[in-house]
């Protein structure tokens, strides 16, 4: 729970310093803008906590858990990025579009299946990292 709390701190934290740095340079960023970036960055990036959580418990080392989900991040990013530019359709299952969300977002932009898919990916990962933790002798 702490780890879900500290990730939406994180990202909300843009969300607020954008748009009082914008009024500084003369530009205007909607507070609401950024406030829903920074929550769609923090449910969707839930899903890292989740496989993070899982990890910890199926994997000895203090980093290995860490350094496995970066692995696991990173090759589907670098490829996805580069075959997001060229196929519309794979924005949709690239997770660091899906995250950013639209430039300018709305309710009609909002990537709702893909936001749907994560909550249920987080909650298999947390469901079974408790499944494991039972089994576990501290």
């Amino acid at each position: 729970m702490i780890a879900f709390l500290e990730t939406t701190a994180l990202a909300l934290i843009p969300a607020v310093v954008v748009p009082i740095a914008s009024v500084s340079v003369g530009q205007f960023y909607p507070i609401g803008q950024g406030l829903a970036h920074g929550l769609l960055m923090a449910g969707v990036g839930s899903v890292f906590v989740g496989l993070t959580a899982f990890l910890s418990l199926i994997l000895r080392g203090e980093y290995t858990p860490v350094v496995v989900t970066l692995a696991i991040l990173m090759v589907p990013y670098l490829v996805l990025q580069e075959w997001a530019r060229r196929v519309s359709w794979a924005r949709k299952i690239d997770i660091a579009h899906v995250m950013a969300g639209a430039w300018l977002l709305t309710w009609g932009d909002v990537p709702w299946l893909a936001i749907v898919v994560v909550c249920l990916l987080t909650g298999l990962f947390l469901g079974l990292a408790a499944k494991q933790a039972r089994r576990l002798e501290f």
